[in-house]
């Protein structure tokens, strides 16, 4: 039978807390924290050589935020951050396959009781907002059709937390896997053993998993949604980081927790403070004069670090021991998540590929950063950068 969905996000705001626990009433959600706005991530941005042969030719401008390090004056608005708790709400598991044009393929969709979409139902990946396939537009705006719903959902008893997308890609679970989890410090799970925590996937990188139980959730309190599935109570608290445009500083609850509990497992007295990530074995985004690059740091007194060659907690052992971290773009920089604060880091990239997440890590975590742009990639996305004269005695500033 055809289901027709539409949209309605009018969940009662109840005034605490502990009303939010003990209430009998079905969808609520409570403010924890208001809107933030004139936000922005300044930064140092420093033009190579080949980045300046770039700009003299007219050539790549910056059209999009991905390009030239644009976003260097973009200011714009966090949204509040707020804990839903929904009654025998609808959950689709699955993992996101392609995006685009507002609609992901497959699952992770959430709706409530009475099949209408919320705030929390969309996919995150990548930074947008996006719905199922699982939904067909239907007739009107904001009417959709639900496809494969002839069987029954797999109905689960209890208390649950929606922590959602965990994604596959390292990078990806750190900002994206773990947005929902600055909740954690306002719902004591530790008191609360029958919390069971939601996954969109069918599975968990092992990183993940450790990463998680650093946290307080181990295997056994983490359930793995089926295709249609239905909880007698979730939580499901909005992200506290958006991909690419924001983080709001709740999120530092969760990067400490962590690197405060991976270092209390082992000292992290042996890692130097000078580190530089390399991706020498990482085979995307090739930087062509890599061996020179990572010469230059060595003579500087920087060790030579490939991340993913280390468990996982060494990785975040190392970063928060670290005062530098130097690298190129990609998601071994987001380690510098895990540093403590006052860091002075560097982040060299494309010129056609300068995001902004190091940005916003850097604003968040209270450390210096530099952009060092170097050429674009090429065809065969390998591409170009010099080191800047005096590039380590600039301090880091921000701009």
């Amino acid at each position: 039978m055809e289901k027709i969905i539409t949209i309605d996000d009018n969940l009662e705001y109840v005034d605490s807390l502990e009303s939010l626990f003990l209430t009998t009433k079905r969808d609520v959600r409570y403010k924890v924290f208001d809107e933030i706005r004139n936000y922005c991530a300044p930064f140092q941005r420093i033009f190579s050589n080949e980045a300046m042969d770039i700009i003299q030719t007219g050539g790549n401008s910056p059209l999009n935020r991905r390009t030239g390090a644009s976003f260097l004056e973009e200011t714009l608005s966090i949204p509040s951050l707020e804990i839903s708790k929904l009654s025998n709400a609808y959950l689709f598991g699955g993992k996101i396959r392609s995006k685009g044009h507002g609609v992901h393929t497959h699952g992770q969709l959430c709706l409530r009781e009475n099949f209408s979409i919320f705030n929390e139902s969309y996919g995150i990946m990548d930074g947008e907002k996006t719905l199922s396939s699982l939904l067909v537009p239907y007739q009107s705006e904001n009417q959709y059709i639900l496809k494969n719903n002839d069987g029954e959902p797999v109905f689960f008893k209890g208390t649950y937390f929606l922590i959602g997308n965990a994604h596959d890609h390292f990078g990806h679970f750190l900002v994206e896997g773990l947005a929902r989890l600055w909740a954690l410090k306002f719902i004591p799970i530790e008191s609360h053993p029958e919390i069971k925590f939601v996954i969109y996937e069918n599975g968990l990188m092992p990183s993940a998993r450790r990463i998680l139980e650093y946290l307080g959730i181990d295997k056994d309190r983490l359930i793995y949604c089926p295709d249609f599935a239905q909880f007698e109570n979730i939580y499901i608290p909005s992200i506290g980081m958006r991909t690419h445009w924001w983080c709001h500083e709740a999120m530092n609850f969760v990067y400490d927790a962590i690197a405060q509990a991976a270092v209390a497992e082992k000292s992290a007295a042996d890692y130097s403070k000078k580190i530089l990530l390399s991706r020498a074995d990482v085979q995307n985004r090739k930087l062509v004069n890599r061996e020179e690059f990572e010469r230059f740091f060595v003579k500087k007194g920087y060790a030579i670090i490939k991340p993913e060659s280390l468990p996982i907690g060494d990785q975040i052992r190392m970063s928060h021991s670290a005062s530098e971290i130097v690298g190129c773009t990609g998601s071994q920089m987001y380690l510098a998540l895990f540093q403590k604060a006052g860091g002075k880091n560097i982040v060299f990239t494309p010129w056609n590929f300068s995001l902004k997440d190091d940005a916003i890590i850097s604003k968040v975590r209270n450390s210096a950063l530099a952009y060092v742009l170097g050429s674009s990639t090429d065809a065969d996305g390998c591409w170009h950068v010099s080191i800047p004269e005096h590039i380590l005695e600039n301090g880091n500033q921000n701009e």
